[in-house]
């Protein structure tokens, strides 16, 4: 069983890729795990228009997926993630929200699945974090 951590580069993209659609079907269709953590609701609810859109979008992804609480120990796991990539010459080419999702993903043994070059980015210079795109790159918009 493999426990996915979906960022949110492939839930903006599941509404209208029926390709990363199929993936997510075929993931779902397996022991995998699907899961979220605070990062990713609040990436996901950022593109919220209203209150109620705001609500059903934290409802919809936090009890959709396996939820991976955040620690103290994710903490450090940041700061390594950011230090690795400056010691790679690389110190700017992931996001914070990015690399705050790989630390959660690597305390909890799970596997970014994406659609953003950021994570290969992160796994270059950190390669504890385990990433999978979603769909093969540049195969959807």
């Amino acid at each position: 069983m493999t426990r996915y951590l979906i960022d949110n580069s492939v839930l903006q993209r599941l509404p209208r890729s029926s390709q990363i659609r199929a993936a997510v079907s075929e993931i779902l269709d397996t022991d995998d795990e699907l899961c979220s953590c605070a990062a990713t609701l609040d990436e996901f609810a950022y593109s919220a228009r209203s209150p109620t859109e705001h609500a059903e979008s934290l409802q919809r992804l936090r009890y959709s997926f396996l939820y991976l609480p955040l620690s103290p120990a994710i903490d450090q796991i940041i700061i390594d993630i950011r230090t690795a990539l400056f010691a790679a010459g690389k110190g700017r080419a992931a996001g914070v929200i990015d690399v705050q999702i790989a630390a959660t993903a690597v305390h909890h043994h799970a596997t970014v699945l994406h659609y953003d070059s950021d994570y290969d980015h992160i796994h270059g210079a950190y390669p504890q974090l385990s990433t999978r795109w979603i769909v093969p790159r540049g195969t959807t918009d």
